[in-house]
């Protein structure tokens, strides 16, 4: 059975009123030895604060609920860690949700998360949610009037505060690394065209291409899907026709683009240098470890927490606390997958 605070007060000898004083760690003025009793006999009796109570008097659950299209992938649950980290610190707890990467799966996440009275929403969107689907979710997000931060996509529309990751600049550094390497001929081994993340990162290889006077050949973007599967197949036409160097635009498709270049007898980075995305953790237990770009996953997380605490505060939610827009940019992470290019006879780098 759960202690109560007349439990506590019965124990100690002392009033409701002065031990709950002191475990809500309001002002006081009681003595110090007073208060280790209190906090002693809390501990022997296994006292916890009930929540619901709490909550009522807070006027706040101390809950954040979180939408993400996909928890199995490695930055969608990386993001979750460092929300749940950034939670607990400041005493909050997470309510999870998967929106199947599927947009209209998304709206229902809302409805429920709503319904269980949290008092702020981290949505992820799903890879499918388009502008305009986007926007279908601007009545659910105003009719909860709870605070929600997006991530991964610009908010502005939606009243919302926002966080995205610079995937245009993260592609930028990726082909500025190759060519200042010495690579010209780069194959762009990418996810979906339709996909916003896609194009944004080919803007960025465009940018890198032409500053560097070099102009876009569109014929070296091999399309597939951020899978695996994609650069074992890939990896076959890029080998063919002579490439230097591989963009992946994901360490998944990286890893594949390794398998196939194993069984072929292509060394990395001799003959070929291999530039990855996102930074997963296997990227550098590979036979080579992969030169990649991180987003910065657990980072985005935190500050998508603390943006959430901060705009659920009943004294903030009642001023009209002003929405934030943050843009991280990610990091390339150089390892032994780049070198310059070399005659296949040099061995080395």
């Amino acid at each position: 059975m759960r202690s109560t605070l007349k439990d506590l007060a019965r124990e100690t000898g002392l009033s409701v009123a002065t031990v709950s004083l002191v475990l809500n760690k309001k002002r006081h003025k009681i003595p110090t030895v007073t208060q280790e009793r209190i906090f002693t006999a809390a501990q022997n009796l296994n006292y916890r604060p009930n929540q619901l109570a709490v909550s009522l008097v807070k006027q706040q659950s101390m809950t954040i609920g979180v939408i993400v299209p996909d928890i199995s992938k490695y930055f969608f649950s990386e993001f979750t860690l460092g929300v749940e980290e950034e939670a607990r610190r400041s005493g909050f707890n997470i309510i999870l949700s998967n929106s199947m990467n599927q947009w209209e799966l998304s709206g229902e996440c809302l409805e429920m998360l709503s319904g269980r009275c949290v008092d702020a929403i981290i949505m992820a969107p799903s890879s499918d949610t388009t502008h305009d689907r986007l926007l279908k979710l601007k009545p659910v997000i105003e009719k909860s009037h709870i605070p929600t931060i997006l991530i991964g996509r610009d908010g502005g529309e939606l009243g919302c505060s926002f966080i995205i990751v610079n995937q245009s600049a993260g592609a930028y550094q990726a082909i500025k690394h190759l060519l200042d390497l010495g690579h010209r001929k780069i194959a762009l081994l990418t996810g979906s065209l339709n996909l916003s993340n896609t194009q944004e990162r080919i803007e960025g290889c465009r940018r890198a291409f032409e500053e560097a006077g070099i102009a876009f050949d569109p014929s070296c973007i091999f399309e597939g899907q951020y899978d695996y599967d994609s650069g074992l197949i890939h990896a076959e036409k890029v080998a063919e026709a002579g490439y230097t160097a591989v963009f992946a635009f994901s360490d998944t498709i990286a890893c594949g683009v390794y398998r196939t270049f194993i069984k072929k007898g292509i060394r990395i980075p001799q003959d070929i240098s291999v530039v990855g995305f996102d930074n997963v953790p296997f990227a550098q237990m590979l036979s080579v470890p992969l030169t990649t770009i991180n987003q910065l996953a657990h980072t985005i997380g935190m500050e998508a927490a603390a943006c959430a605490i901060r705009e659920s505060s009943v004294n903030n939610i009642a001023a009209g606390v002003a929405k934030k827009r943050i843009i991280y940019d990610p990091e390339l992470i150089e390892r032994e997958s780049t070198c310059p290019p070399l005659s296949r006879e040099d061995g080395f780098c």
